[in-house]
């Protein structure tokens, strides 16, 4: 059998020691439904001197098999999301879930087309995810956006907060994020941040 690999072969520079796995044994021969399965695998017996200078620190001699209780995922909760998956519940999910946040955007962009006049506002990544993008037209500075957000109680993003090379060239920008946005503040959403503009620019034409 052959495999490529996305990524060239790494080693530590100080590595001493290369441990190989081979593929499982037949599942009759699983002692549980976990990595290393097979009671007669020294692989657990290792990890124990390992990590807790004890052999057995993994190990049910009595009923051959081993004590992984700090396994990260519990198997119920893999199997439950097995499950989900295979049987087809998360492809469902998805489904509901795209027209539920599509209903959601939609709703989000037409209170914004109301509340600003034509062309005042311009629209961008409405097909990108739960966030777009509001760029104002004449635009007032962005800390005078900051400033009017927080007296009208809101938590303004602007893209010129994510510009790490600090041209601050994407000024007057909103991102707006309506993933956890309750459907019914949608409508007022518009006239919130339109008050937001107007309060800036004023502040702004008159500090």
């Amino acid at each position: 059998m052959v495999e490529n690999h996305p990524f060239e072969p790494w080693l530590p520079e100080n590595a001493r020691l290369l441990m190989l796995g081979t593929f499982p044994p037949a599942a009759k021969r699983w002692c549980m439904p976990w990595y290393y399965p097979n009671f007669q695998n020294d692989m657990w017996r290792i990890f124990g001197i390992i990590y807790f200078q004890d052999k057995f620190h993994f190990v049910d001699v009595e009923k051959k098999t081993y004590r992984l209780y700090a396994s990260t995922v519990g198997r119920f909760e893999q199997q439950t999301l097995a499950r989900f998956i295979t049987e087809g519940y998360f492809t469902r999910h998805l489904a509901r879930e795209r027209v539920a946040y599509k209903a959601r955007r939609d709703a989000l962009t037409a209170a914004l087309n109301a509340a600003f006049a034509p062309g005042q506002l311009r629209l961008a990544g409405l097909h990108t995810g739960l966030h777009l993008l509001a760029s104002l037209r004449n635009a007032p500075p962005d800390e005078a956006l900051r400033r009017a957000a927080e007296a009208e109680g809101v938590r303004l993003n602007l893209l010129s907060d994510y510009d790490l090379t600090g041209a601050r060239h994407q000024t007057g920008t909103l991102v707006l994020g309506y993933g956890s946005l309750d459907d019914a503040a949608c409508a007022s959403v518009g006239q919130t941040l339109k008050r937001v503009c107007t309060e800036a620019r004023e502040a702004s034409v008159n500090p």
